[in-house]
């Protein structure tokens, strides 16, 4: 009799320890399928991920390096990194001027907005583009915004193509992680 105890209390710790494993691994399951799920709810509607390819931000900003950006945003000012669009393109730029400012490249390689040198923390000089449709002084359009590469020798920027709109902006970089720390 005593044996047939101890052999039921057996089966029955088996069948608990069976069913507090499915239970487990049910609740894991569905903690790493919440957790995927908020991971994309905030990585295509909050957050962006983009690769930086080419040298237009060096050297704050490095070819490989991950630049992450933030999407809501509701208003971008002059100094702002951003990453945006152009035509099939995707660039991360500087911006340099806004809407109703005038700004233009001097011979000496001086940026001008408002016909005031703007004062950067870049070391290279800006010159106009060879193969620019831009004619300098150029007017921002309202509502649009004119970028720059801090690398200006090898950057394609708004002395290429022009002011970008609110549209083609894809949000503002709030960190960057170095390719040589991953």
């Amino acid at each position: 009799m005593i044996e047939r105890l101890v052999d039921d209390e057996k089966q029955i710790k088996k069948l608990l320890l069976k069913y507090r494993t499915r239970v487990n691994l049910k609740v894991l399951i569905i903690k790493v399928l919440a957790i995927a799920l908020v991971l994309y709810l905030v990585f295509t509607f909050v957050l962006g991920i983009f690769r930086m390819s080419g040298l237009s931000m060096y050297p704050r900003i490095g070819d490989s390096d991950l630049v992450l950006y933030y999407r809501l945003a509701n208003k971008y000012n002059v100094g702002d990194v951003i990453v945006l669009n152009e035509g099939s393109n995707t660039y991360t730029l500087r911006i340099i001027g806004i809407e109703g400012q005038t700004i233009d490249i001097d011979k000496d390689g001086n940026l001008m907005a408002d016909n005031h040198v703007v004062n950067e923390k870049i070391f290279y000089q800006t010159f106009k583009s060879a193969n620019s449709k831009i004619k300098y002084p150029y007017k921002i359009p309202k509502g649009e915004y004119f970028v720059l590469g801090d690398f200006r020798m090898s950057s394609t920027d708004s002395r290429d193509f022009g002011s970008i709109t609110r549209d083609q902006i894809k949000g503002k970089v709030i960190n960057i992680l170095r390719s040589r720390d991953l």
